[in-house]
């Protein structure tokens, strides 16, 4: 399969902004606003009038914007709903930290993508959800994957290798895999595909690569999702 001239872009044109939801004010803070916010009430402090525009749509809801929010004797906000991010690891070697001894005995690796991807997929405003390490047994991937496909994104690790354990259950699963190569400029290796509406990123499992590819593709995805209009 050729690399594309901009993979990055080719990729996110097939990922879609989230739906619309109503939130708390309170609870906004972050948030992409989906729709306009009009003012129900005058406030002579911040200049304006019931009916003005105080607030446009893909703004992102600040502390300061809830004041003038709750100024204006709005409530609650439309927002674009946060995208839930399943975060999968693989690979026989890996344990998590309740596992120790056996990486001190030199027969483990602390899975230190387990801890990082969660973190970095909050940090870019998704929610993670995290589906914990798969080995080489098939049907167990199998069960763990079905399992998380009502989430909006799936990022995985260490899924480069059409001969690779996991990516041969995502291929059993009927994956229709659009990009699998290295990113442009890179040597680091990225899978895109869809599996049933679900979008899937499979990351290189060495930890540097993965963060990198997070930054370059993944961060990206989310906030577009998130209703953002910039990448970064």
């Amino acid at each position: 399969m050729s690399t594309p001239t901009n993979v990055v872009t080719q990729i996110l044109e097939r990922i879609h902004v989230m739906p619309e939801e109503e939130v708390p004010l309170t609870a906004a803070v972050g948030w992409v606003l989906a729709n306009d916010v009009r003012a129900l009430v005058s406030h002579p402090a911040y200049d304006f009038a019931a009916g003005d525009t105080i607030l446009t749509a893909r703004n992102v809801i600040t502390p300061t914007s809830v004041g003038l929010i709750a100024a204006a004797g709005v409530g609650t906000v439309c927002v674009f709903r946060r995208p839930t991010v399943a975060v999968l690891t693989a690979g026989d070697n890996l344990v998590m930290l309740d596992r120790l001894d056996d990486v001190r005995a030199g027969d483990k690796v602390v899975s230190s993508n387990s801890y990082v991807l969660p973190v970095l997929v909050q940090d870019a405003g998704g929610v993670p959800c995290n589906c914990g390490i798969v080995g080489s047994d098939p049907a167990s991937t199998h069960h763990v994957i079905e399992s998380v496909l009502g989430c909006d994104l799936l990022v995985s690790t260490d899924a480069g290798g059409a001969h690779d354990p996991l990516r041969r259950v995502f291929d059993m699963m009927g994956a229709d895999v659009m990009f699998d190569d290295a990113l442009e400029s890179t040597k680091i290796p990225l899978v895109f595909g869809m599996l049933d509406d679900t979008p899937w990123l499979g990351l290189p499992g060495d930890p540097a690569w993965t963060v990198t590819a997070f930054e370059r593709l993944v961060r990206p995805a989310i906030r577009k999702m998130c209703g953002h209009l910039a990448a970064h």
